[in-house]
């Protein structure tokens, strides 16, 4: 019985290890990424090239409020479409299950970061030359020292474990795309490096930990196999004239 019970949790202590090295790995990384802030701002400020152009470009593709607006409207007009099709009802209640899921996990993510953003109240880039890259003043509200974490990015963090919850087989490659939308914050010259890092975890840790705590209530349409540690959203994404299937 001692046996069953030690081989029953031994999936789910190898998933809470593996994120307890994930924090350890991104807090490092975070850290190692500070002394480099100072160096990457200048040679982004002064710099013209047309990679960094586009990227500056392309950076407000992190504002969380266009995802808060689409997965809201998409959930009640899911549900909306729920009442009305009795062979679609269950398929539409869950696609819309998820997309409150898909809100939740942003709002939630970013709350987190904004609340860090006031504790932490690093100086903006905007203030590198009166205050330099290591200029914290806590508990400081405002736009101006609200540097650290990145909210942009902790959208971008949040956009992409969900992302990887509904198409698993291209992890590797939406990683990549996170990566590159959440450093377009640098030269646009709103964020630090480490800034951009810090919210990116902070958006995958608070949608990775939600995503654990649903499937574990089976709410939200998702579900975990043994010993992962991301959840996948159950059914399909729509492909063609397919729509999620049971």
């Amino acid at each position: 019985m001692l046996r069953g019970r030690d081989d029953a949790t031994q999936p789910r202590h190898r998933a809470m290890s593996t994120m307890a090295a994930c924090a350890a790995v991104a807090t490092a990384v975070v850290l190692a990424l500070m002394p480099f802030d100072d160096v990457v701002f200048r040679a982004v400020r002064g710099s013209d090239l047309a990679a960094l152009r586009i990227m500056r470009a392309v950076t407000d593709i992190g504002r969380s409020v266009w995802y808060l607006a689409a997965s809201a409207i998409l959930a009640v007009a899911l549900l909306g479409l729920a009442r009305r099709s009795v062979r679609l009802r269950r398929r539409l209640r869950r696609a819309a299950t998820q997309a409150g899921f898909v809100f939740a996990a942003i709002a939630v993510s970013g709350l987190v970061t904004n609340g860090l953003k006031i504790l932490f109240g690093r100086a903006r880039p905007i203030l590198h030359d009166a205050a330099g890259a290591w200029s914290f003043d806590p508990l400081t509200p405002g736009y101006a020292h609200a540097s650290f974490p990145s909210g942009h990015a902790t959208t971008v963090g949040a956009l992409a474990i969900l992302a990887m919850m509904a198409w698993p087989k291209h992890r590797a490659g939406i990683a990549v795309l996170m990566v590159l939308a959440g450093f377009t914050r640098v030269p646009a010259l709103a964020h630090y490096p480490s800034d951009v890092a810090a919210g990116l975890f902070v958006g995958i840790a608070v949608t990775v930990a939600m995503a654990r705590g649903a499937a574990a209530r089976r709410q939200a349409g998702l579900r975990c196999r043994e010993g992962a540690v991301l959840p996948v959203f159950v059914g399909k994404m729509p492909v063609g004239t397919r729509f999620w299937r049971a």
